[in-house]
This record gives C-alpha cells, structure tokens and sequence, in this order.
C-alpha cells in the first residue's frame, strides 16, 4: 500500500513540474503558426486610407473603402485563420479564440461602415461604431499578446 502512495505522489509530483514547464512543443508550434496566420493582416493597411477619408470629412467614400477593401480583406482574414492545421487540442481551441475575435472585428467594421455610410450626422452611432472598433482592436492585439507568450515558453 505504501508503493502505491509513493507511486501516485511521484505521478502527481512529476504532472506539477510539467506544468511548471510551460506549454508543449505542439502547443508551441500550434501557437507560431496562429501567430504567423494573425501578422497576415492587410485589413489594417486600408483602415488607415478609411482614416484618412473620414478625416478629409468623405464619409461615404471611406465606406465605400471599407465595403469594397477592408471588410472583404478582413472576411478572408478570418477564413485562413479557421483553416489553419493545429496539432494539439489546446492549438485548436486557440484557433476558434482567434476566429472570434477577428469575426469581432469583422462585425465591428461593418458597424463603423453602415454608421460612415450614413454621414457624419449620427455622431453616438459614429462614436458606437468607434468604440466597438476599439475593442476589438484590444482583443485582437491581447490574443496575439497571449500567443508571443506561449512561443517563448511561458504559458
């Protein structure tokens, strides 16, 4: 009995120091590539000409920018990131996180284009569809925060 005491606090000893180590190799990996896959993002090179447009107070044309560049860049962005391989269960829920919040941004572009399309005379669904641009901005650079820390071994 006392083996099987032993045996189960060194099986339970050694579970603890491989969680101490940090994430697998897979994980790792799983986390290169989605990071690779996030860094593709040429939606946010045509958010600043949509900048710029709406700056220069040309609201519709910049949400003729969004509905003809931005939005359909950003859709395919979401698209390759879902078709990503992942090799470990972990790498794989990671991947469906990264669709969120990039399918959050997509939502959130779409808010800010029918809001440009109306003008700049609703300015609480302008500044709405700004805030919610925002927040999916956070999101998306907090997740790609989180997978810089799992290549480097510490999550």
């Amino acid at each position: 009995m006392k083996c099987v005491v032993a045996l189960a606090i060194l099986v339970a000893a050694a579970g603890c120091d491989r969680e101490t180590e940090g994430p697998s190799e897979d994980l790792q990996a799983d986390a290169r590539r989605l990071a690779n896959r996030m860094g593709e993002d040429l939606e946010l090179e045509s958010l600043e000409e949509v900048e710029a447009l709406v700056d220069e107070d040309l609201p519709v044309r910049a949400a003729q920018l969004l509905e003809g560049g931005t939005l359909p860049a950003a859709r395919r962005h979401v698209r390759h990131v879902s078709e990503e391989t992942m090799s470990s269960a972990t790498g794989r829920q990671l991947r469906e996180e990264a669709v969120g919040v990039l399918q959050a941004r997509v939502d959130a572009l779409v808010t800010y284009q029918e809001a440009l399309e109306r003008g700049l005379m609703e300015d609480l669904v302008l500044l709405d569809s700004l805030r919610q641009q925002r927040e999916a901005e956070v999101a998306v650079t907090a997740f790609i925060e989180r997978l810089e820390e799992m290549q480097a071994g510490r999550r």
